[in-house]
């Protein structure tokens, strides 16, 4: 269903030679059979200097990826920072 389509579409840009530094995938078909008009604004974020996950926004294919992008990777950059401090 639906959801198989967008976890493949997230496991796509989880892949993406960019995700260490921030991916945008826009329009993605044929991954999996991901959703078509769906696109992914991720950044990753890093505890203890580790990148453990990414922080992403779905959306439809016109986004102001710019600021969208400014706004997550700011996002996985707090993210990261307030995990590590709990990890202490």
């Amino acid at each position: 269903g639906e959801e198989e389509k967008v976890m493949a579409l997230l496991r796509a840009t989880a892949l993406e030679k960019e995700s260490r530094h921030g991916a945008v995938l826009i329009g993605i078909e044929d991954v999996d059979g991901a959703v078509e008009g769906i696109s992914v604004v991720a950044a990753p974020y890093q505890v203890d200097g580790k990148q453990l996950g990414m922080v992403g926004i779905l959306g439809p294919r016109r986004m102001p990826y710019s600021r969208l992008a400014s706004l997550v990777s700011y996002t996985a950059n707090m993210v990261g920072r307030v995990l590590t401090r709990l990890s202490r």
